[in-house]
């Protein structure tokens, strides 16, 4: 074959694989590992314990599977995180509408950040879990403002507009209207469709929790926090 041609060959052979690697999917697999990977586009996932990894590029998704992993990511908006395990946290960049989240296992977070994928830093300070912010103890519960739902098999359609909103009880499915401050539910095989105000936060502390989410106005993704299995918290139509 001739040199030209088959320098031609050799080219038309590369093209598709160059195409193919800068598709693939940004994969980080095993243990106590510390890593940068560029999505740019593509799915990301972790599978293992103890990682720290920052995905850059715009990653359409986000799939953890495993213990203890601190991720930082540039999602696109609208973009799925599944998690599965426990200690799991996520810092996110801030987008709109924010990711939708399914998580299976206790003590996980995931959250937006404004310092998520910023500069060159490779092991990201990603925040802990944070507390069940509409938790409070029954006698200043009033005192507060935090709205009580209570009762199993029940259906409540309430306004919710700057307050602290708890949910206590099993099989319930309850509307939020307004933009709550914050929502905790503890119970099982709940679900909840909430307006919230930006930034707000959502406690799942139960097995078996749906809710679906619309922030009021356009601002920063709430803090999500699920301590309960099979729970997740998902980006909705307006309730």
């Amino acid at each position: 074959m001739p040199a030209r041609l088959s320098a031609l060959v050799a080219v038309a052979l590369l093209v598709p694989l160059a195409s193919a690697a800068a598709w693939a999917d940004a994969v980080v697999n095993g243990s106590h590992r510390t890593e940068m990977l560029d999505c740019a586009g593509a799915p990301a996932s972790v599978n293992g314990d103890a990682n720290r990894v920052v995905f850059h590029g715009r990653c359409s998704s986000l799939r953890i599977a495993g213990t203890g992993n601190q991720v930082e990511i540039d999602l696109l908006p609208g973009g799925a995180v599944s998690v599965t395990g426990s200690d799991n946290a996520v810092q996110y960049t801030p987008i709109v509408p924010g990711p939708a989240v399914t998580v299976q296992g206790g003590g996980n977070s995931i959250a937006a950040g404004h310092g998520a994928v910023a500069g060159e830093a490779v092991a990201p300070a990603v925040p802990t879990a944070p507390p069940a912010a509409a938790v409070i103890s029954p006698p200043s519960r009033a005192e507060a403002g935090t709205l009580l739902l209570q009762g199993d098999a029940a259906a409540r359609n309430v306004d919710c507009t700057g307050r602290n909103v708890l949910i206590e009880g099993s099989g319930r499915n309850d509307v939020l209207r307004g933009g709550c401050r914050s929502v905790t539910v503890q119970g099982r095989m709940d679900t909840v469709r909430a307006e919230l105000q930006p930034g707000a936060r959502i406690a799942l502390g139960g097995d078996g929790i749906t809710l679906h989410y619309t922030q009021t106005t356009p601002g920063p993704s709430p803090v999500i926090s699920v301590t309960g299995n099979d729970s997740r918290a998902l980006t909705a139509s307006a309730p």
